[in-house]
């Protein structure tokens, strides 16, 4: 939507790029949700981290993020002129570091320091994964 709204056109939208940003961005509306898991479940709200337990949740953070991360990896090396395997490295130490960081916090208990750097560091992961598309296109 963002897309069309800026440019009035679909035709040149670059679908591959939603290999990499939809599990990204539904890792990154998951996270946003683990802080939220207690009243959530209090609440009877349906939310993913409540239906899959905290626990769960934040391991599909780690999987969707490094999924995300893959498909940037395959998708620079098929369509980008410029596909120097060091520059996609380089472009992915980031979103990989982060989402590898998640593992060590999948046990924190709700409402602690640690479920807010998870959340950080999952928010990161898209992040970081949006600005290394943007610079892919940027250097061709």
């Amino acid at each position: 939507m963002g897309y069309y709204a800026q440019t009035g056109d679909v035709a040149r939208f670059p679908w591959p790029a939603l290999a990499v940003l939809l599990p990204a961005h539904l890792a990154c509306a998951i996270a946003t949700a683990l802080s939220d898991e207690p009243s959530d479940r209090a609440s009877a709200k349906r939310t993913a981290v409540v239906l899959l337990g905290p626990r769960a949740a934040r391991l599909v953070l780690v999987i969707l993020g490094l999924a995300s991360a893959a498909a940037f990896a395959l998708g620079a090396a098929c369509f980008a002129t410029n596909a120097d395997p060091a520059r996609i490295g380089l472009l992915l130490a980031v979103p990989v570091a982060a989402a590898v960081a998640q593992l060590g916090l999948w046990r924190s208990r709700p409402g602690s320091t640690a479920v807010k750097v998870h959340v950080f560091l999952g928010i990161l992961v898209t992040l970081s994964l949006v600005a290394a598309l943007g610079l892919v296109a940027l250097l061709g």
